[in-house]
């Protein structure tokens, strides 16, 4: 589950685990792991992370100056780092044909979104909210 807040704060949840990855308004990403049982309730250990992470080999974390990203095997979340671009995260959902996928870019602050279906050079925006900041405009 992927949450975004007007304080541009990124949350990803993994379910099956119950691990979560978030990334704070100011850019620091925590990870939360796993530790096991104790008293009864799940464990978890929070680290605080500036470099590439494995957490599976189908989950993964690459971390640079400029953005964030989240990679899972169908999708991967993208969250800016850089100044003037507000936290903007951008989700890309791929088909089974390579030719094809599916970019949702979300300003979290104003709560604007616009969804770009991608079919090899042809875009095709399917869904834009009423107010479209400037900074969702610049393709990733």
């Amino acid at each position: 589950m992927i949450t975004t807040y007007p304080s541009t704060q990124l949350e990803i949840l993994r379910k099956k685990t119950e691990e979560e990855s978030t990334v704070t308004p100011n850019g620091t990403r925590l990870e939360s792991f796993f530790q096991g049982m104790q008293n009864g309730q799940k464990a978890f250990v929070v680290k605080t992370s500036w470099t590439a992470l494995n957490r599976s080999d189908k989950d993964f974390v690459q971390q640079d100056e400029n953005c964030i990203k989240f990679c899972f095997p169908k999708f991967t979340v993208r969250r800016s780092l850089k100044k003037g671009e507000n936290g903007k995260t951008t989700i890309r959902v791929y088909a089974n044909d390579p030719n094809k996928s599916l970019r949702i870019t979300i300003c979290p602050e104003h709560q604007s979104f616009s969804v770009e279906h991608l079919f090899e050079t042809k875009i095709i925006q399917c869904a834009k909210s009423e107010r479209l900041c400037e900074h969702l405009t610049r393709i990733d």
